[in-house]
């Protein structure tokens, strides 16, 4: 598990998929994603945890520290020198803080482009 002061990333498994199946059935999630169905299921959920390992992707869930609420998650594909976020998903928690924007983040820092050495 890793900690932030707000957040907690640990690996998504079966006992998330009570809260997975609304966070990702969102219509705000399923409206910016070309891969998420809507309505999604829990059959849905099942199947995007399962082929984790053959496209070679550790998902975590991102939790908030404060209540243990998942409230969004991210895909990474490892590579030779880096881990690259694929996808940052979340949505406004209940207090009404935006925990993430559901979108493809834009980085650069850390990616082989302007890596040296």
């Amino acid at each position: 598990m890793i900690e932030t002061p707000r957040l907690q990333l640990s690996a998504l498994g079966d006992a998330d998929l009570a809260e997975l199946v609304p966070l990702i059935g969102a219509r705000e999630i399923a409206a910016t994603t070309l891969r998420i169905p809507h309505p999604y299921q829990e059959k849905h959920a099942r199947e995007f945890l399962a082929s984790a390992a053959k496209e070679n992707e550790l998902r975590l869930g991102i939790r908030l520290r404060s209540n243990g609420r998942l409230c969004g998650g991210i895909g990474l594909t490892p590579t030779r020198h880096i881990s690259a976020p694929n996808s940052v998903i979340g949505l406004e928690s209940r207090t009404g803080e935006t925990v993430m924007q559901p979108r493809r983040p834009k980085l650069s820092y850390g990616t082989a482009s302007n890596m040296r050495g």
